[in-house]
């Protein structure tokens, strides 16, 4: 339940930074398989 609080913790405090991350990296890929 710690581990599952901090998580939580670290996902809204920077779910933007990592979901444009995780966006730059799927278009990347998606590019470099087209």
């Amino acid at each position: 339940m710690v581990v599952n609080g901090v998580f939580t913790k670290f996902v809204n405090t920077s779910r933007d930074d990592v979901f444009e991350k995780f966006v730059k990296k799927t278009l990347s890929e998606i590019l470099v398989t087209l």
